[in-house]
């Protein structure tokens, strides 16, 4: 029974610190926090920035007095100002000090606790907005009475001495760690559930006074196990954690601590069923970096934050947010070493990845998507720091798990391994006829934003009309060529060095004018689409190809199991290639690269070229031949429906169209999932004579194999 109690009085403290983390998103500015108090920039009509005082003592009402303050100071005509707090007027509101002509000055100790205020900046000019957030209204917590990391750390009990450090930082030890007791998984309240993923608590052997006290665990490890499999190893889950990117199943979970010495025994395994969603997704085999972040929350699906931001600011738009790294020395996921983040989404309807977004800094807690296709989203968060990743963090059980996002649906969906892609640029509008232009539509950004090494490139219907539209002095771009109507436009930014170009930020406008020509008419010759490069091919794909044991070297799946040679020699011994001249040696050592494997560069992490001959493994991997069986397009289309013989076993399919049956010149290839696809691509339109060929890939430990391209079908072409 103490037992049941001690594990339960763990699992409310991580729960308690989870809810209290603070956490809100951020916008067009740095987000500034002082404990409890975060901001975020909805609007970008008007540019400002936030000039205020230091608030170290906002968690101390007696610390602060009048001159510290919120200060915002925004480029207006100096004229006429409006502000409003929550959607009346703001002049009588007791958190205003002053509104002047170009600065807003708040007193924060004035704001509601728990809640959001929603405060709008208007002039002729534009207008500013900013939700300001107070205390936790997601979880409902409380203002904490100092969150300041400059804070004394509380003292050890009974005045005892802290252990001494080894040079790395780490406590020394002369024996490995106990194993680890009192593991007990939670999914579920009476009130509260999580989705794919679980809360893991223990009996820590690093709290001080306790009788299970060890001085020299300074972490601990996680382990996950399905179907009696390990999934993936999770490093540094001291203090116990949120374990989030979890599919729909039902799996057990073990922890460790360790020492300077190395690891103790695994706990006992504890098995628990994890509601949700089925995802798409293989866990990396071993997450061994950093500590796993804090107070993650999807606070797009926040009642609160619905309630008080304008629906038409919400399409469209995911916001996320957690605890900095750095925020609180007392928070389980407390970790200087961070350098940044990663935020996984998923479509929650389908499962497969939508979108993985860098977030760079370790101070840094937010990331607002743009242009997000309407949607049902789970989404997770990881630390990475220079030893790798941390696991993925979830929202905690109070907390929405996932978020319906409403507006446009869009085809921008990327797989997790698209390279990093440049932000969109500070103060970023779009406007029309209906906005107050009179002929044509502009574009239009901060001349504060940060345009070193990335180009900003104008779409309309998904046509290119100009590269480079920040090319000139000023920081818009006018275009009046086309002709009246109604169009989709579309802005993105796109690194000069490697092409990456980021997700659109998209509206649909209204054009008046005396321009005459069509989208196509206007295409940019000098816009280069970047191109992620597929799946490296083997070169002899008819055969079926081996894969390699795991030796460790893999990050993507769990160890595979090997056979050890008698007296326990972890040599693993090879046969020599019966189909060339090439001597194997009879040993090698784990962690090696087989002499038979080599690993291409690639954007694909674990694609891997294998000598079709090597049978090491003793396991066949056998890719089919696909089968083009229709291929039609419309000659004005950029779109060409391709139906493919499905291939029993296939991950997915690589489809390539070019104008030559040898496929001297490709137009365009295209990794999907599905046998049956709509390709669109720009220069498929007008073209009376085209190709289309396939081939299937799988993906297997990580490592992807590709068959054989099928004969290529001539495109039935259309009027």
């Amino acid at each position: 029974m103490k037992k049941r109690k001690k594990i339960w009085a763990i699992v409310c403290a991580v729960i308690l610190a989870l809810s209290g983390i603070v956490y809100a998103p951020e916008g067009n500015v740095s987000a500034a926090s002082y404990d409890s108090l975060t901001y975020t920039s909805l609007g970008t009509g008007i540019a400002y920035s936030y000039v205020s005082n230091t608030l170290t003592g906002l968690g101390n009402p007696e610390l602060l007095d009048a001159g510290q303050t919120m200060q915002f100071a925004f480029s207006a005509d100096n004229k006429e100002i409006a502000v409003t707090i929550d959607g009346a007027d703001a002049a009588s509101h007791p958190a205003i000090i002053t509104i002047g002509a170009a600065i807003v000055k708040l007193n924060p100790t004035k704001l509601s606790d728990n809640a959001y205020t929603y405060l709008v900046i208007s002039s002729s000019t534009g207008k500013a907005e900013v939700v300001i957030k107070r205390g936790n209204p997601a979880g409902g917590g409380q203002v904490p009475s100092s969150g300041s990391s400059t804070d004394p750390q509380p003292s050890s009990p009974g005045g005892e001495v802290n252990p001494p450090q080894t040079t790395a930082g780490i406590p020394d030890a002369s024996s490995l760690p106990k194993k680890a007791v009192g593991l007990n998984p939670q999914v579920k309240t009476d009130t509260a559930t999580l989705d794919n993923s679980v809360l893991l608590a223990w009996a820590s052997a690093m709290a001080q006074g306790t009788p299970d006290y060890d001085a020299s665990v300074y972490t601990y490890n996680a382990y996950v196990y399905k179907n009696g499999n390990r999934v993936s190893k999770v490093c540094n889950v001291t203090n116990g954690c949120i374990l989030g990117g979890l599919s729909a199943g039902t799996y057990s979970f073990s922890v460790a601590a360790v020492n300077a010495m190395g690891e103790g025994p695994e706990s006992d395994k504890q098995t628990v069923t994890i509601t949700g969603y089925s995802l798409d997704y293989t866990p990396k085999a071993e997450y061994n970096g950093p500590k796993i972040p804090d107070g993650f929350s999807i606070t797009s699906a926040d009642a609160t934050f619905q309630a008080n931001v304008p629906q038409e600011e919400q399409k469209n738009k995911l916001w996320l947010a957690w605890a900095a790294s750095n925020a609180s020395p007392e928070a389980p996921g407390y970790d200087t070493t961070v350098t940044g983040y990663n935020v996984y989404v998923f479509n929650a309807e389908t499962g497969k990845p939508y979108r993985r977004v860098h977030v760079d800094g370790i101070g840094s807690n937010t990331a607002i998507l743009e242009s997000v296709s309407a949607g049902k989203y789970v989404a997770f968060v990881t630390a990475e720091n220079a030893s790798g990743e941390s696991g993925m963090a979830a929202p905690g059980l109070t907390l929405p798990s996932s978020v319906e996002i409403k507006g446009e649906t869009y085809d921008n969906a990327q797989d997790f391994d698209y390279p990093d892609q440049p932000g969109l640029p500070l103060g970023l509008v779009i406007s029309g006829a209906d906005d107050g232009v009179g002929n044509g539509f502009t574009v239009a950004w901060s001349r504060e934003a940060d345009l070193a090494g990335v180009q900003i490139n104008v779409f309309v219907d998904g046509v290119c009309v100009k590269a480079g539209a920040n090319n000139g002095p000023d920081p818009s771009y006018h275009e009046t060529r086309l002709k009246p109507g109604t169009y989709e436009v579309s802005v993105t930014m796109q690194y000069i060095s490697n092409q990456v170009e980021s997700v659109p930020f998209t509206k649909t406008i209204t054009v008046t004018g005396e321009g005459t020509n069509t989208p196509e008419e206007m295409a940019d010759a000098t816009y280069s689409k970047y191109e992620k490069p597929g799946p490296v091919e083997p070169p002899t794909s008819d055969i079926d190809v081996p894969t390699i044991p795991d030796q460790g070297g893999d990050d993507n799946k769990p160890d595979a199991p090997t056979t050890p040679n008698p007296g326990g020699d972890t040599d693993i011994p090879t046969t020599q290639n019966s189909g060339d001249n090439t001597d194997v040696p009879a040993t090698q050592k784990p962690g090696d690269t087989p002499n038979n494997v080599t690993t291409q560069p690639s954007n694909t992490p674990g694609t891997t070229t294998v000598n079709s001959e090597d049978k090491t493994s003793g396991v066949n991997v056998s890719v089919g031949k696909v089968t083009v069986k229709k291929a039609t397009k419309k000659i004005k289309s950029n779109k060409s429906k391709i139906s493919l013989k499905k291939v029993k076993g296939a991950t997915g399919y690589k489809i390539q169209i070019s104008t030559s049956k040898k496929f001297k010149k490709v137009l365009m290839t295209k990794n999907v999932k599905k046998a049956s696809v709509t390709l669109k691509n720009k220069k498929l339109k007008n073209k009376k004579k085209l190709y289309a060929r396939a081939k299937a890939y799988k993906v297997v430990a990580g490592k992807t194999y590709e068959g054989k391209w099928s004969k290529a079908k001539k495109i039935k072409i259309k009027k």
